[in-house]
């Protein structure tokens, strides 16, 4: 049975217990700062760059658009070490020169390296598209000047103002004896830092749109909806595994590839469905049957059959990933600092099973009844479908 500890230190800082039985420990330090709103255009991206290198490979960064975690996993005996390691290379660094250049360095490799990809440019478009009036997207050209000129003050003024006791939760996970340890190292090593300012989240990003992109090689359409404010969210992650199983079955025969994914920044979530077909001349039948199954979760009422193989399936997939460490603890930390709540793995496996056919059709219809992202890859951008045509295809 997993428990859940929360204790707040004086300078606002959150320690959260994540009690289960377990030999291994893991410990992530999240805190409210990122891409969307860290000042300095690629400061964020380069301060996670230099702490990773810093940590060979013992801290996993793992980042959204307003937050940064810093995920380390570690044997029971090291947790001294490894909290003191974290505060080093997070809080404490001494930045040079020297790490700054190497950090803008490999950043613009990959960045240049990613630009060409069909996938990569189809993804940057959508979230220019999904969130079109706010700076969350950039120019991959502007984006590497602004590498270019940062400073290594730039980096520690970024680090002094995100690392601070009201803006970060540290998430641990692991046995009961060693939680009690980690809580007194974790008063130790960040307890007197200043208390600053949470970092203000602002939920009104989204504003959809439509568009048509020429490029080379994959047929690339990805729909998108706004789902920060549905109803249930266990409903939603029903109609998401349905909706998976279905695209993978339709789109067996086919050269492409379906997704089903939640996409955006942390807290600014989409629903994204979509494909990537290699074959020009398949592109339209993609199209429609994309467009087809999209429609007929908001039509069709789904067999206690098919109900019963989604319930199944969604909770494997919740439960493999409620297992995960890693992901778990960033997720746990986002909650706190985004809406000062706990979104509970048990409590979404006692509410699914309540859960029927009519429930996960109205949602279908409740999200895509909404403002919808449309972005299209193509080499044919002449022939591509508009927005009304997609819209007509999904009318039921």
């Amino acid at each position: 049975m997993r428990m859940k500890k929360r204790i707040i230190l004086d300078n606002g800082a959150t320690l959260l217990c994540d009690i289960k039985e377990s030999s291994k420990v893991s410990v992530a330090l999240t805190f409210g700062r990122g891409h969307l709103n860290e000042g300095k255009l690629g400061v964020a991206s380069v301060f996670e760059s230099i702490v990773q290198r810093v940590a060979e490979k013992k801290i996993i960064s793992m980042y959204g658009g307003s937050f940064t975690s810093f995920f380390t996993g570690m044997e029971r005996n090291e947790l001294k070490e490894r909290m003191k390691q974290l505060y080093e290379w997070t809080r404490d660094l001494e930045i040079s020169q020297g790490m700054l250049d190497m950090a803008v360095f490999d950043i613009i490799q990959h960045t240049r390296d990613l630009a060409p990809l069909p996938k990569r440019q189809a993804k940057l478009i959508y979230k220019h598209t999904a969130f079109g009036k706010n700076k969350v997207a950039w120019n991959t050209a502007e984006y590497i000047k602004a590498l270019k000129d940062l400073t290594v003050q730039d980096v520690i003024d970024y680090r002094d103002s995100a690392l601070v006791g009201n803006n970060m939760v540290i998430v641990y996970s692991g046995p009961r004896d060693v939680s009690e340890e980690f809580v007194k190292l974790a008063r130790f090593w960040f307890g007197e830092l200043p208390k600053g300012q949470r970092q203000k989240i602002d939920n009104l990003l989204y504003t959809g749109g439509y568009q048509a992109v020429k490029g080379e090689g994959s047929q690339i359409m990805l729909l998108g909806w706004d789902i920060s404010k549905i109803r249930s969210r266990v409903e939603a992650n029903l109609l998401m595994s349905m909706l998976s199983a279905r695209l993978e079955r339709a789109f067996a025969h086919l050269p492409a590839t379906p997704e089903v994914k939640v996409a955006g920044y942390y807290g600014f979530n989409t629903l994204r469905l979509g494909f990537e077909c290699t074959d020009p001349k398949r592109f339209d039948e993609c199209v429609n049957i994309l467009c087809s199954n999209i429609r007929r979760t908001c039509a069709e009422k789904a067999s206690d059959r098919r109900i019963e193989t989604t319930r199944q399936r969604a909770m494997t997939e919740r439960l493999l990933e409620a297992s995960k460490a890693q992901p778990t603890a960033v997720r746990l930390a986002w909650q706190l600092l985004g809406r000062n709540a706990f979104y509970s793995a048990d409590e979404w496996i006692n509410e699914v099973w309540q859960i029927d056919a009519f429930d996960v059709m109205d949602t279908a219809r409740e999200i895509f009844s909404t403002k919808m992202t449309c972005v299209i890859y193509t080499d044919d951008i002449d022939t591509a479908p508009s927005l009304e045509e997609i819209k007509d295809k999904l009318k039921y």
